[in-house]
């Protein structure tokens, strides 16, 4: 019976495929070249065990991918953000010497007249020009470097590698040229054109000297102006509609006066499920009973914050292949789950005291659940065959709402609830809603834990609200690109598709 145990294990992790391989290619191995051999390595295993392996695929992708990937269009749209800035910037500049310029016309014109070069008026609208772009450079990289800090301080905190963000010397160098190139291209243009018109620059008023070539290069330049700030001014109203809609999005469950800690029992004598079950059991008794504690229960994953785990399941009677399964979100909690967070039961039960290692397996899905999975159909005391649970063959006693797991912009999954005395992980997350501010029950929380058990301590406790706000932060960054891009994905759709 042990080796039947055991044999059951491994093959239901065998079918769960979670595991990621970090390697490093051998120099001059080319990305192609490894990709065939995680090829080959996959026809091998599918050959070798057919029913788990069979149809599974092996991907390579780099590291540099892997942490940037997810926020590489975002980087490009404020690539291209920040160009369109620049361009408006340097547009301005241009509007402003070519009308300083044209008003300097006469004054070039008596200078002429007085023996006066071209080089040497070349030289002084060129010295004049280059004090006016270093000056603006200089207070743009300070703003820069102030920005980048101001980043690093309030930027979200899962945007990769946000820490080595700094300002680029190249980036810099470019930005300096530009305005280099346009300070000097328009402040030149009144200076070449002396000697061409003589002296009617003395003839001319300064009202009237500005020629139509000017005044054409001008509204042109203003033209420009207005077209792209206006698409600036379009995506940032798209970010800040979508930036509201994700901060007011219903999660499924009620943040208010929640606080939330993680446990992980590691000592010898819970090695045994039992003893595990037996802790939760008597700390949710005691935490209950403590002054300003309405509910509390626990759940190995913590919604909105990384946390998920894949439960593959066949439905009884549906056909599948070799190594096919259906999959879920697939969680365990304790009794109080539902109540601490306020998640809604929408038809049947929830788990409670009647689930427990004796008693015939059973489990609670959502509603995104039933309605995938048995669409137009009563799914309460339906049963599925979880694959790699403690008792595969599990009934379903209940329905709740739906809620956000992954991120609030994400769209809400399929879920499975079963019960902690029924299959009990080590690490678990306490979650508690209190009467006033869940804050003061801190030090009551860790010390009752240390009531039952000296040697085990909660750790990372915070407010669930907390935990809500630093997950729109990367959403929030996501969606930006698709607010920001739209204006200009209608003009340039290669944009939208290299992205």
């Amino acid at each position: 019976m042990a080796a039947d145990a055991a044999f059951a294990f491994f093959d239901a992790f065998a079918r769960r495929h979670f595991l990621k391989v970090i390697g490093r290619l051998k120099p001059g191995v080319t990305s192609p070249q490894a990709q065939a051999d995680l090829d080959a390595i996959a026809h091998q295993l599918a050959e070798r065990y057919p029913d788990t392996d069979q149809g599974w695929s092996l991907r390579q992708r780099s590291l540099r991918e892997v942490l940037i990937g997810p926020v590489r269009p975002v980087l490009r749209v404020i690539w291209a953000a920040a160009g369109l800035l620049l361009l408006i910037a340097c547009t301005n500049l241009a509007n402003l010497l070519l009308a300083r310029s044209v008003g300097r016309q006469r004054e070039f014109a008596v200078r002429t007249a007085l023996g006066a070069t071209r080089i040497r008026i070349i030289r002084q609208a060129l010295a004049e020009t280059m004090i006016l772009v270093l000056a603006g450079g200089a207070l743009g990289a300070l703003a820069a470097s102030w920005g980048v800090s101001l980043l690093r301080v309030f930027g979200p905190p899962d945007l990769p590698r946000l820490q080595e963000v700094h300002v680029n010397p190249q980036a810099l160098t470019f930005a300096f040229g530009v305005a280099l190139l346009t300070g000097v291209m328009f402040a030149l243009i009144p200076a070449l054109q002396i000697g061409k018109g003589g002296f009617s620059g003395l003839k001319e008023s300064t009202r009237n000297s500005e020629s139509a070539a000017h005044r054409r290069i001008r509204s042109a330049l203003v033209v420009a102006e207005i077209a792209v700030s206006l698409m600036l001014l379009v995506g940032a109203g798209l970010l800040i509609r979508s930036f509201w809609l994700l901060i007011h999005v219903d999660p499924g469950f009620q943040t208010q006066r929640v606080v939330s800690a993680q446990l992980s029992l590691n000592g010898p004598s819970y090695n045994d499920p039992a003893n595990r079950v037996r802790f939760w059991q008597e700390l949710e008794e005691r935490v209950t009973n403590l002054p300003g504690v309405e509910a509390v229960g626990a759940t190995s994953e913590l919604p909105l914050t990384g946390q998920h785990s894949d439960g593959p399941f066949k439905i009884p009677g549906h056909r599948y292949g070799r190594s096919e399964f259906d999959d879920a979100y697939y969680r365990q909690v304790t009794p109080g789950y539902l109540a601490a967070m306020r998640i809604p039961l929408l038809a049947g039960r929830w788990l409670d005291q009647r689930d427990t290692a004796k008693s015939p397996g059973s489990l609670v899905v959502n509603q995104a659940f039933a309605k995938h999975f048995f669409p137009g159909q009563d799914v309460l005391g339906k049963r599925l065959e979880v694959l790699g649970d403690s008792q595969p063959d599990r009934e379903i006693v209940g329905i709740v709402g739906n809620i956000s797991h992954r991120a609030l912009s994400d769209p809400q999954e399929p879920e499975m609830y079963v019960a902690y005395a029924q299959y009990a992980p080590p690490t678990m997350n306490l979650v508690l809603r209190a009467v006033a501010d869940p804050s003061t029950l801190a030090a009551a929380l860790d010390e009752t834990v240390r009531t039952i058990d000296k040697d085990e301590t909660l750790s990372a406790i915070r407010p669930l609200d907390d935990i809500v706000a630093s997950s729109v932060s990367q959403p929030r960054f996501r969606r930006s690109y698709s607010a920001c891009s739209l204006p200009w994905r209608l003009c340039w759709p290669r944009l939208g598709s290299t992205a």
